[in-house]
């Protein structure tokens, strides 16, 4: 994670359950896998008052797996091998072709918890732990992301991270969604705001893909007063206001409508159906798509026809017309979404340059093409098409 090889997975999952149950989050640090800095950094946070530390990470049987050793170390606590542990660590590691001697070691590498922890079990092999230091509890859990997630939420729904939780508190919390709204914009809409709406109500902002996360804190009437304004400022381009983010709200609007949807793609090769089908749910909404790359593909697949692809080419609102059209037909969709355009960092031309990107929507009432030139670089252009395409088939759903 320091050098940037690995994404962190697990400190915006954790720091989004927490912020559920009213916890505050202090801070969040990556270090690297050196005793000393893990042992001087859980010391420091129970010194400091902390009242719960999570870690995520370095549990496993290699050299610098140390966290288990680096949290005794901070509390001021020995290691010892817990009996369950090691039969768990066992259990899952049965298959493996090992020297007998080296399983032995590896067993007992694994099975060490903090003199006093409570036992995590294993989601994958690497048991986790729960100790009480002082006034803190210290959480300790895997790095890979699915299983922390299980080890969480095991731990979670038991005595003592249960019951510290459930002290959490926080004031009444709304988020709205804002499609379309550049941030001076949304500032300019706050400051026409009532004045004892805006001394109550506290506001954060995230913008992310052309779109605002706008979370309000405060008493509810308030709340609801700071809502109204927003959504007479912005009308319908304020698409969720009980925090329900845009995959949801094209699902529950394609369900709610009894329809389906197929998409074609181009340069997001997959992007789009892959942000739909990531929605628990989505095969009673989405049928399937063609990812045409090359024109072959869009001429075989959805019947752009060699003519119109040569006139016009490939990144052009016809392309865009005749695969939204050809997909909704081939899979027998109500709806059918197409994407074509030009990523980057290659390709581009004065006409057609990178960031151009057109995307079809075709229905029941019809077809429409949209123009786009999105600035950035090849990951941000698909992501945001992918996300443009959702807020038109939303909008033409809404």
């Amino acid at each position: 994670m320091l050098t940037g090889r690995i994404a962190d997975g697990n400190a915006g999952p954790i720091a989004q359950r927490l912020w559920a149950h009213g916890v505050r989050i202090a801070e969040t640090v990556v270090l690297g896998d050196r005793v000393d800095d893990i042992a001087a950094r859980v010391s420091g946070a129970i010194a400091d008052g902390i009242e719960l530390l999570v870690t995520t990470g370095g549990l496993g049987p290699t050299a610098d797996d140390l966290t288990m050793e680096a949290v005794a170390r901070g509390a001021g606590v020995g290691l010892a091998i817990d009996a369950q542990a090691r039969r768990t660590v066992a259990e899952r590691t049965a298959h493996m072709r090992l020297d007998p001697d080296l399983r032995e070691r590896l067993l007992d590498r694994q099975a060490l918890l903090p003199s006093g922890a409570d036992l995590i079990p294993a989601a994958g092999t690497a048991p986790g732990a729960v100790l009480a230091a002082g006034q803190a509890l210290v959480v300790v859990l895997p790095g890979p992301p699915w299983e922390r997630a299980q080890m969480w939420d095991w731990a979670a729904a038991r005595a003592p991270l249960s019951e510290l939780l459930a002290r959490g508190q926080h004031p009444p919390r709304k988020v709205l969604r804002i499609f379309a709204v550049p941030e001076s914009q949304f500032v300019q809409a706050m400051e026409r705001l009532d004045d004892r709406d805006d001394e109550q109500v506290g506001v954060a902002v995230c913008a992310r893909d052309g779109e605002l996360e706008v979370t309000l804190d405060g008493p509810l009437e308030a709340l609801e007063g700071v809502g109204s304004h927003l959504r007479d400022a912005f009308g319908d381009r304020v698409y969720s206001d009980d925090g329900q983010d845009l995959d949801g709200a094209v699902q529950n609007a394609l369900r709610e409508s009894g329809q389906t949807v197929a998409v074609a793609e181009s340069c997001t090769g997959g992007g789009l159906g892959e942000r739909i089908t990531a929605t628990p749910g989505s095969s009673d909404v989405f049928l399937g798509g063609v990812i045409a790359y090359a024109n072959s593909a869009k001429e075989s697949q959805l019947g752009a026809s060699e003519e119109l692809l040569t006139r016009h080419g490939a990144v052009s609102a016809e392309a865009a017309r005749a695969m939204a059209e050809g997909v909704r037909a081939a899979l027998g969709s109500d709806w059918g979404i197409s994407i074509t355009g030009v990523a980057g960092p290659g390709g581009g031309t004065p006409d057609k340059p990178v960031g151009l990107v057109y995307i079809g929507c075709a229905g029941p009432s019809g077809t429409e093409v949209e123009e786009h030139v999105f600035r950035g670089d090849r990951e941000r252009i698909r992501a945001r098409a992918t996300v443009r395409a959702l807020h038109m088939l939303r909008t033409a759903l809404t």
